[in-house]
């Protein structure tokens, strides 16, 4: 997989899907504006994936309670946004010079930035106030050895597969999380989840591999078509402080990464919603 990740990085153009074509049924897709919807519930399954994509998603969850019943069962929660981020004007990605896999490649090498996201804030609805989400973030060598590790600067071996980062947030302390970022031929996927337990107040509220995160990206004539899928095994008596404001950190981190691909010339210049109850749900 890693070797054709790579080949990928020099290949030539190939023909992209429309963004209209992957969209859920009763979606209203206007070419050339951003189009973004969510949903949240309970249970793992995705309801606003693409068509033809699957999400890469980390196997083996820890499981939540003791034996014998002496904990309470966990509940999922899940958080979803689908995005189609419009190509910058006149420069529809299909028409670029660039090849498919340099676009995947570069994608990659943001989604890798880690320590870009050091100090991105989120819209709080308890403090109705901005936040930081992460007052530090880096990777690091290993879940044993916390060594900061320098974000990748260019399309090599480091953007790719797996690898840790610690991410200190305000509410959950410093975590150390498992990714994984793969190229496929016509998409980008990225998944993550804790590898340590993460306390409230000193209190382990969300075991290992208990919250994840997958997106994948795939290249589209409009643009960059975007799905965003996190979900949280928690129990019942913790669901509403962990399911605080949890949709509008992943506005943050989508928000992140749409200034990320205008800077780097994949998308245009956008303004997204910071409140997740402002973004339209598809009936």
């Amino acid at each position: 997989m890693l070797f054709l990740a790579l080949s990928l990085c020099g290949a030539q153009s190939t023909s992209l899907p429309s963004a209209a074509d992957l969209l859920p049924r009763g979606a209203v897709f206007e070419p050339g504006k951003l189009f973004l919807v969510a949903d949240t519930g309970r249970g793992a399954q995705p309801t606003l994936a693409p068509g033809g994509f699957a999400e890469t998603a980390f196997a083996g969850a820890a499981p939540a309670g003791g034996s014998g019943g002496a904990a309470p069962a966990p509940k999922t929660l899940r958080i979803e946004a689908l995005a189609v981020l419009p190509a910058p004007p006149g420069a529809p990605l299909g028409g670029s010079p660039a090849a498919l896999g340099d676009t995947l490649c570069e994608l990659a090498l943001i989604l890798s930035s880690i320590h870009s996201m050091e100090g991105l804030e989120y819209w709080s609805a308890s403090r109705q106030r901005m936040r930081t989400l992460y007052a530090e973030a880096y990777r690091v060598d290993s879940l044993s050895n916390k060594t900061k590790l320098p974000d990748p600067i260019d399309a090599s071996p480091g953007i790719l597969g797996d690898f840790h980062a610690y991410l200190r947030d305000l509410t959950f302390g410093g975590n150390i999380f498992d990714y994984s970022i793969k190229i496929n031929r016509a998409s980008l996927s990225m998944a993550n989840a804790n590898a340590t337990t993460m306390r409230f107040l000193l209190l382990p509220l969300i075991p290992p591999r208990s919250l994840k995160m997958n997106i994948i990206i795939v290249p589209c004539r409009e643009g960059l078509l975007v799905h965003f899928l996190s979900t949280m095994d928690v129990i019942d008596i913790v669901a509403g402080r962990v399911f605080e404001s949890a949709g509008n950190k992943s506005l943050a981190v989508l928000g992140w990464f749409a200034e990320k691909t205008s800077a780097a010339g994949l998308t245009a210049e956008l303004q997204l919603p910071k409140n997740i109850d402002e973004v339209e749900r598809l009936k």
